[in-house]
């Protein structure tokens, strides 16, 4: 199986002051989100509609973080019945 890379959103801001989106390039704007009981403001991309908000790219972090890190792989002990 081949694992496709996602592209890992971050913001950038340029010399005018416009979010530019990682995604795809096109201008982000920012706005307020509703989510059932709370509300929380973040960048949306105009073109493909990618979110950010600060706690979207702390989980985006810690993912790569966790992927960096080597695994420890136990060996397999087979008993007898």
């Amino acid at each position: 199986m081949v694992k496709k890379e996602r592209p890992v959103a971050t913001i950038r801001m340029n010399q005018g002051r416009s979010m530019k989106c990682d995604r795809c390039g096109c201008m982000m704007i920012y706005e307020k989100f509703f989510y059932e009981t709370e509300q929380f403001w973040g960048w949306k991309c105009v073109l493909c509609g990618e979110c950010i908000d600060p706690l979207i790219l702390e989980n985006r972090r810690l993912e790569e973080e966790e992927e960096e890190r080597p695994r420890i792989r136990f060996k397999k002990v087979y008993t007898h019945p």
